[in-house]
Order: C-alpha cells, then sequence, then structure tokens
C-alpha cells in the first residue's frame, strides 16, 4: 500500500496478492515480478557451463490473482485484510451456527452483528465454550488501526470493546445476552 496526494487529496493505493514473488513502485507505476527466481544462485559459487541446459528456473503452473484498490487512505488500510482472506480462500462458512428465529422471537437474531464487524476486524473462531453455557468468538484487529466496536448484549443494551493495533480478543456470549472478554489460553 503507498499513500501520496492526488489533485490535492489524500489518497492511497494497494495492491492485494496471493504471494507474489515481489513487486515494488517506481516512477508512478507498479512493477510485479511474477517469475520465480533461480533453484541456485550463481554467486554461491556453482559453476554454470553451456551444456546440459539446467531447467530449473520459473517450473510449475503459475496462478496469479491479484486485486488492486484506491481511495482514502484510511478505508483502503481498512479494507485491504478483508480484501486478502477474500482473495485467497473460499469464504468462511460457519455451518455449526444457528440460523433463522424462532418463531416466538421477534427481536433481532444473536449473531446478526457478524454482518457489521468493521472491515479491519476478523472473526477468528467460534465455538461452544469448555463449560457449554455459552458462546467463544475470537476477533482480531488486522490493520494496525485501534478500533471500537459494539456488540449488542442484552435487549437494548451494547457491550463496547476497544481493539489496539493487531489485538487479539476472545469473547464470552453469555446465553443471557451478557458479553464479557475472557482469557485467550483459557478459551482456546
Amino acid at each position: 500500500m503507498v499513500e501520496g496526494r492526488l489533485k490535492g487529496q489524500a489518497a492511497s493505493l494497494a495492491v492485494v496478492h496471493e504471494g507474489l514473488h515481489g513487486f515494488d513502485f517506481k516512477e508512478g507505476e507498479v512493477r510485479l515480478s511474477v517469475l520465480r527466481s533461480a533453484a541456485y544462485c550463481h554467486e554461491q559459487g556453482f559453476k554454470l557451463g553451456d551444456r546440459p541446459t539446467r531447467k530449473l528456473m520459473d517450473q510449475g503452473v503459475h496462478e496469479l490473482r491479484l486485486l488492486v484498490t484506491a481511495g482514502d487512505a484510511a478505508a483502503v488500510r481498512r479494507s485491504v485484510s478483508g480484501l486478502a482472506d477474500w482473495l485467497s480462500a473460499p469464504p468462511a462458512v460457519y455451518a455449526h451456527l444457528p440460523i433463522g428465529r424462532a418463531a416466538s422471537d421477534d427481536s433481532s437474531h444473536a449473531l446478526d452483528w457478524l454482518g457489521s464487524l468493521p472491515q479491519n476486524l476478523r472473526l477468528l473462531a467460534c465455538k461452544q465454550s469448555w463449560d457449554r453455557a455459552a458462546l467463544i468468538i475470537r476477533l482480531q484487529e488486522l490493520a494496525g488501526v485501534a478500533t471500537e466496536f459494539a456488540l449488542p448484549a442484552r435487549r437494548g443494551e451494547s457491550a463496547a470493546f476497544t481493539f489496539r493495533p493487531y489485538e487479539i480478543k476472545t469473547l464470552r456470549l453469555e446465553r443471557d445476552g451478557s458479553i464479557r472478554a475472557v482469557d485467550l489460553i483459557r478459551e482456546c
């Protein structure tokens, strides 16, 4: 990601990829290295002869996937980790999470907040607690930006959490709707 000014406005450009071998920015261009390097280095003393030709360079299938995004620097920084997840893996599927609503439940679903996670927070884990009395979720901030996020707790209330840059938090969602941070090690 590079930041600068475009027509007097702060802007940034990010290239999201699946592990390109190298890239750089020079004179207004993004330059990508899509070839692999040699299997050996000549400066290590290996004598290169005329024959036989060694076919060790750039072997195998190349699959190149990248995404370019630009805009407001803060917005681009928040979106990069999610775009990398989207680019490199199929979407996360949590088959064990309940869907829909009970016929008698007129409130919003307890897990509706999953769709409102800030772009720079990632759900790392979602599981039943060891005592089987609650749901444990683990979230991580991935953009290096302090972030506040409020989870809906008891009816009409919310539990606010502040994430430091790159911080991981493990939260316990009780059946009564209360939420609290718990020890990452004890609830792994």
